[in-house]
């Protein structure tokens, strides 16, 4: 006949019967008899004397009190097993027990092996020691209700709800010697109070939250890529509900995809993400990576990173005699990429930065790049480093680091590097043999920005004329090249100033010929009007003539 699973109802002598039959495993719970003189078995006297008053007082009330039967709401089955070879094998019997119950526990507290041996030498008892390989001397599984909630507020808004119901149920189990001969240790389950004071159902197991989230782990794997691929947490709940059944809701996804996420962060700061960066970026053969920093306001600030893979360090090994230097400002709002316009060689990088630039366009880190000109005539980065600001001092950590790590800088002759005095500076006290040229793009950029500044009070015509004696300037290979030069645009200037002179003049004169037209259209007018008056006068005349002759 099979056995029956479904939780009972509860009778009143249960909980005595199960104490009654348990109370000789009880005994190997404690100490034996001989080491009831020592610390250690006095205590687990104690411990087993408050469990026996509380199992003789709960079978009483279960017998004869009406208040204490109404407490104990269910009774599962008993265990069918109370031996087992180790605590996984426990574990693994228990999952499966709680399934078909319908029950939960929790460990409530773990001895360990090294407390127990250590209690049996300095009471100088005659027990077996237990293993170091068991690791865990005894577990005690209590209900996932057990215990009681205690408020930390002031009272005014109660809580509602509580998991915390005060269930006694609980599971006792430990290490203990089934064969005295070899010896050989096995578990056991030493008490087993079952009794629940609440209902136990189906519904109420499934809506645990270890239960509602018991994903397996392969899905769970599946789940962080989803997250690192920016699914939204209903989609991953979608996701979990259809491949497993589990009934998660939003909390539990929640939960797990921030168990995720910071488990994908090993670091919790940034300061301890970077050091593990460089860490493992050093690691790497060839590569070199150093983090320089400072105490700031009692607070330690990293001011410059260096990074040199293997490859940067190969090439500038073989073309060091061209070295490219920009300090690449604001490349934190392009997003980290830097630009290098080189001759009529233009090159895109990209420049893969490290978790403490992250946020820093407020603090303006800047990216300081050294390049060397290869084979084809274009930049290849040899070194990135993150500078604080672009000052003489980290300019010189920057360039001096570089120095140390490349023994081929000696062979430098010449650095290309853009209109910023502060650098140029920098680079003819670390490289005094080495030759500067100033990039002629900066340069133009720079002069014409200087031009159009309002301090100056330049007109637009004289702001044209500069700008183009700036371009002549830059681009002029000989002094004789920018005479020359500045000769034919001198020359244009007057041509052309010439030129406005011969049309201002044939504008004056169109002007005058307007005005004698005019002056001709008015005197015109003045004789028709002398005209119009005299035919007036005339007219009157007549008028009068007419009148005297009527009169007469």
């Amino acid at each position: 006949m099979p056995y029956d699973l479904r939780v009972k109802a509860a009778v009143g002598p249960t909980r005595a019967e199960v104490y009654a039959t348990s109370s000789d495993e009880a005994e190997e719970w404690v100490e034996s008899s001989d080491d009831t003189s020592n610390n250690t078995s006095r205590q687990a006297s104690m411990s087993k004397q408050r469990r026996a008053s509380r199992s003789s007082s709960s079978a009483v009330s279960l017998q004869g009190d009406s208040e204490g039967s109404e407490s104990v709401v269910a009774v599962p089955p008993q265990l069918q097993r109370t031996q087992f070879s180790s605590l996984g094998e426990l574990q693994e019997y228990l999952v499966d027990y709680e399934k078909a119950t319908y029950q939960s526990y929790r460990v409530r507290t773990n001895n360990k092996v090294s407390e127990r041996n250590n209690k049996i030498r300095t009471s100088n008892s005659s027990a077996a020691l237990v293993p170091d390989e068991w690791v865990f001397y005894a577990k005690t599984f209590v209900c996932t209700h057990a215990g009681k909630y205690k408020p930390r507020g002031e009272g005014k808004r109660k809580r509602q709800q509580s998991r915390l119901l005060g269930c006694e149920a609980q599971i006792n189990a430990c290490v203990q010697v089934v064969d005295d001969s070899v010896p050989t240790f096995a578990v056991r389950i030493t008490t087993a109070r079952l009794e629940h004071n609440h209902h136990l159902s189906k519904h109420t197991f499934l809506q645990y939250p270890r239960n509602r989230m018991a994903i397996k782990s392969d899905l769970i794997e599946t789940v962080d890529e989803l997250r690192r691929a920016g699914a939204k947490k209903k989609s991953i709940m979608r996701y979990i509900q259809e491949k497993s059944g589990c009934v998660p809701n939003n909390q539990d996804v929640h939960n797990l995809v921030r168990k995720l996420k910071k488990q994908s962060d090993t670091a919790p700061t940034s300061a301890k993400r970077l050091r593990q960066w460089m860490i493992e970026f050093s690691a790497e053969p060839g590569n070199i990576g150093r983090i320089f920093v400072d105490k700031v306001q009692k607070k330690t600030v990293a001011t410059c990173i260096t990074s040199q893979t293997e490859h940067m360090r190969e090439l500038f090994d073989r073309f060091p005699e061209v070295l490219m230097i920009d300090a690449t400002h604001g490349t934190n709002v392009s997003k980290y990429k830097v630009n290098a316009t080189h001759g009529t060689n233009v090159s895109k990088y990209e420049v893969l930065m490290i978790d403490a630039t992250h946020g820093t366009n407020v603090s303006k880190y800047k990216v300081f790049s050294i390049m060397a000109h290869d084979v084809f005539g274009k930049g290849q980065f040899v070194q990135h480093a993150v500078l604080q600001n672009e000052r003489r001092p980290m300019l010189m950590k920057a360039l001096g680091e570089f120095k140390r790590n490349n023994p081929a800088w000696t062979r430098i002759k010449c650095i290309l590097i853009d209109k910023d005095f502060t650098e140029i500076s920098v680079l003819k006290l670390m490289f005094p043999d080495a030759i500067l040229l100033l990039c002629q793009f900066h340069v133009i950029k720079y002069l014409r920005e200087e031009i159009t500044r309002a301090d100056y009070g330049f007109n637009a015509w004289q702001k044209q004329q500069l700008q183009s004696i700036a371009s002549l300037l830059v681009y002029a290979k000989t002094l004789l090249t920018l005479w020359v030069l500045y000769a034919m645009n001198w020359s244009l200037d007057v041509l052309s100033w010439a030129l406005d002179m011969v049309s201002w003049a044939l504008d004056v004169l169109s002007w005058a010929l307007e005005v004698l037209s005019w002056v001709q259209n008015v005197l015109s007018w003045a004789l028709d009007m002398v005209s119009w008056a005299l035919d007036v006068l005339s007219w009157a005349l007549e008028v009068l003539s007419w009148v005297q002759n009527v009169l007469s």
